[in-house]
């Protein structure tokens, strides 16, 4: 019998059958908390990586110097939304100084 039917059935207390959780880990808040910093880190990096090389390859590709800076928050955002996903690369600019 599945969750949804046990539930259809109004069997709140055992949605789960005896065992099913057997040899399952708890959800830990420091495990987690853990990785969610540790994939943190990889997206700053991968952030500082991406910047890093757009510093370096803009003048190679003939771009101005005026547009250097702004190429390399392009290439800073692009490395962390390759590493992290969106959500991640949006939540960098909390690490930004600001007034």
């Amino acid at each position: 019998m599945r969750v949804s039917e046990r539930y259809a059935e109004g069997l709140l207390r055992c949605l789960l059958a005896n065992g099913a959780l057997e040899g399952v880990r708890p959800v830990s808040i420091i495990r987690t908390t853990f990785w969610e910093s540790a994939h943190m880190m990889l997206v700053l990096l991968a952030a500082l990586g991406g910047s890093l090389a757009a510093h370096k390859w803009g003048p190679a590709m003939g771009m101005p110097k005026d547009l250097q800076p702004l190429f390399m928050v392009v290439g800073a955002f692009v490395g962390a939304t390759c590493m992290g996903g969106w959500q991640r690369a949006v939540n960098l600019k909390e690490l930004l100084p600001s007034k």
